[in-house]
């Protein structure tokens, strides 16, 4: 096939539907009116296909915080007790992740407790540092991939 054949079959076709134009315009007016029709509908109704979230099982409060039966927090209270707690569970994985270093007795580097690399010491070659100072003292370096 060359492509002088080619053009030669497309202006045929073109030739064709040259009688029809008009036909073809309203066919394609048709098409693009109704998926803008369709794509307005579906935009109006996109609230109306989503379920409301539901809370199935939320926080046992009276559990957590060790309330009596006829006694239950509210309102501001929960909320205040909830930031305590967590402000207070924060600092203590702060000063407990912080306060560790652990070094291998076979090795040069020293990791803090929640870096990957503490994972391949083994446990009886682990030796642990209270600060990093210490450790560079014994002779250790801070491995890199740790911070």
């Amino acid at each position: 096939m060359i492509i002088t054949d080619s053009r030669e079959k497309i202006k045929v076709f073109m030739a064709r539907l040259l009688p029809h134009e008009g036909a073809i315009f309203a066919m394609a007016l048709v098409i693009v009116g109704s998926l803008l029709g369709l794509g307005v509908w579906r935009l109006a109704n996109i609230d109306r296909d989503l379920e409301p979230i539901m809370i199935e099982r939320g926080l046992d409060f009276p559990k957590l915080y060790a309330l009596d039966a006829g006694q239950t927090p509210v309102g501001d209270q929960i909320v205040r007790e909830s930031r305590d707690n967590l402000i207070t569970k924060t600092q203590v994985a702060q000063v407990s992740s912080v306060g560790k270093i652990v070094a291998s007795q076979n090795g040069t580097k020293y990791y803090f407790t929640h870096c990957s690399g503490v994972k391949r010491i083994k446990e009886v070659n682990k030796i642990y540092f209270d600060s990093e100072p210490e450790a560079i003292s014994a002779g250790y370096t801070k491995a890199k991939n740790c911070n």
